[in-house]
């Protein structure tokens, strides 16, 4: 059985297929990998310490790059060790059109930024830190809290 379509579909050599064919599935991994980074962070074991930011934020824009080393470190085993205690940062006013961070649909409402809070992975509880925003002063309160 043969269509007539409205229009007609453009053909193309085989290199052009390919560049197209591998194109589409780049932008596949990406979306997948995008979105979907914090995936199983439901049943991860243990507790996170969130830090939610704002990329306008100016208090966050100064806090992030400490914050982030602070990750490193504890994901590295330098700080925290033993605690069971996981860092994210957890951008709260994404771009438009950028996928929400799953994680945030975990925590309270977020009345500021930066906000910061030690999520329980297993029972969903969020307590909120209001401490100052060094990491030494985080790290002594994690430590009693955790």
């Amino acid at each position: 059985m043969k269509f007539n379509l409205p229009f007609t579909l453009p053909t193309f050599d085989k290199n052009t297929t390919f560049l197209i064919a591998a194109l589409v599935i780049l932008a596949l991994v990406a979306i997948y990998y995008g979105t979907s980074t914090m995936s199983g962070f439901e049943d991860a074991p243990g507790k996170k310490f969130c830090m939610v930011y704002a990329d306008w934020c100016p208090h966050c824009q100064s806090v992030k790059p400490q914050m982030q080393e602070f990750s490193d470190d504890v994901a590295a085993g330098k700080q925290l060790k033993g605690k069971g205690v996981s860092v994210h940062l957890v951008n709260g006013d994404p771009p438009s059109g950028t996928a929400p961070d799953p994680l945030i649909q975990q925590l309270p409402e977020v009345k500021g930024f930066p906000s910061f809070f030690l999520l329980d992975a297993k029972s969903g509880a969020a307590t909120p830190y209001e401490g100052p925003r060094e990491v030494s002063a985080m790290i002594d309160w994690i430590t009693k809290t955790a």
